[in-house]
């Protein structure tokens, strides 16, 4: 049984200093290429703000990237403006951090962990264990359209980056949905145990089944629907039907590095 892994109390890490958490990586752990940070609950008076986020002038690998998605923006301004105080840290966390989605800061550009999609944009983790959550690159673009992949670093072995991946919406829109069911932070088991991931981010709202094994996070539900009214949304869940199809329509999209094919 995977064991809950909560946030880590760096802050914006390296990706190539290796995996957050439980572990160091090993020299062939991270892709070559630039490193790029990932979130890890930075201090909400540390945060960007909306004004200052750009997604002007993203490139992958030297093209320059079309970013055509206005509720990353609108994200970006619901982090600042909902916040939470947890019973064991004194000091308020901004709403998706407290969540379990830690943004990512402009500018955008792809993690290099060794099973991050080549055709991908990070914009965020989850501050437990290096997973994080991109977008799916079609065309040069990114748009309401674009599909979100969660990866894994500690998925291994075997050392497989198609095992390691899990598309967990069809759009931005729909990812930010799935975490108003039950947190973002538990989102890494659907790569690790699917099973629970489905029982935790069912479509019909009711609690899952081992509660002790992944407990809620305090006043989460009172967090989840501020940030649902700020941003106009309701919760998502999914079947496992659902989630079959998801990965059989999207997941022939991600590429990688053949050396790690």
């Amino acid at each position: 049984m995977p064991t809950r892994r909560r946030f880590m109390k760096s802050l914006s890490i390296p990706l190539a200093t290796g995996l957050l958490g439980c572990g160091r990586a090993g020299k062939n752990d991270v892709a070559e290429g630039p490193t790029r940070p990932i979130a890890s609950r930075v201090p909400k008076d540390q945060k960007m703000s909306p004004s200052e986020f750009t997604t002007v002038g993203i490139t992958l690998d030297g093209q320059p990237i079309d970013f055509d998605l206005p509720l990353l923006n609108r994200a970006h301004e619901c982090d600042l403006k909902i916040e939470g105080v947890r019973r064991d840290r004194p000091k308020p966390e901004s709403g998706f951090s407290y969540l379990g989605l830690n943004l990512e800061s402009s500018p955008l550009g792809r993690a290099v962990y060794w099973c991050t999609p080549v055709n991908s944009i990070v914009f965020g983790g989850n501050g437990g264990d290096g997973f994080h959550f991109s977008f799916v690159v079609s065309g040069n673009r990114i748009d309401a359209s674009s599909p979100i992949v969660g990866s894994a670093p500690d998925c291994y072995p075997p050392r497989d980056p198609k095992r390691a991946n899990a598309i967990l919406a069809a759009n931005f829109e729909d990812f930010l949905r799935l975490g108003l069911r039950r947190g973002y932070f538990d989102t890494y088991l659907f790569v690790h145990s699917l099973k629970d991931a489905l029982d935790i981010y069912n479509p019909t709202g009711r609690e899952a089944t081992n509660l002790d094994n992944y407990p809620p996070l305090d006043h989460e539900t009172e967090i989840a629907r501020n940030v649902a009214n700020f941003l106009n949304l309701t919760p998502l869940g999914y079947t496992k039907s659902e989630f079959q199809k998801l990965q059989a329509k999207y997941k022939p999209l991600l590429k990688f590095n053949e050396s790690q094919d």
